[in-house]
């Protein structure tokens, strides 16, 4: 599921297959957000499948789309932050895999914990781009 992703560039097959087993498939409807700004609630890794998300910021950049292999929430994730764009889902809507940042998060069990630091390493150079995109922006 998440080899045709661009999770699967910067990770061995074999730890990719162990983080997709710790997540879930999660279908949002037409127009359906995914999450909103300033929300911490939710901080969710997700990935897409499937359809497209729209992601729309509040300080005047364009918006992006999102597609099939590309990753969103990646800084919350890793960061603990709040989101800082709204991202819904296009017109056909979209199915994402998605993994709660809760799921390594007080103690987990050891197999789990030893792939807490391939899947930051493997999100690092992601979201190195987009952490510098965000501040350029303000």
């Amino acid at each position: 599921m998440l080899s045709q992703t661009k999770l699967a560039s910067t990770m061995s097959d074999a730890s990719l297959r162990q983080i997709e087993a710790l997540g879930q498939v999660h279908e949002v409807a037409p127009g359906q957000p995914l999450f909103r700004p300033h929300a911490d609630g939710d901080l969710a890794l997700h990935v897409v499948l499937r359809g497209d998300l729209r992601l729309h910021r509040t300080h005047g950049a364009r918006d992006v789309w999102l597609g099939p292999g590309d990753i969103v929430g990646e800084i919350g994730f890793v960061l603990g932050t709040p989101r800082t764009a709204e991202v819904r889902a296009g017109g056909l809507g979209a199915s994402v895999w998605h993994v709660p940042r809760g799921t390594y998060l007080g103690r987990p069990p050891a197999d789990r914990l030893a792939l807490l630091p391939r899947l930051f390493l493997g999100l690092a150079p992601l979201v190195r781009v987009r952490y510098d995109k965000v501040l350029s922006e303000r």
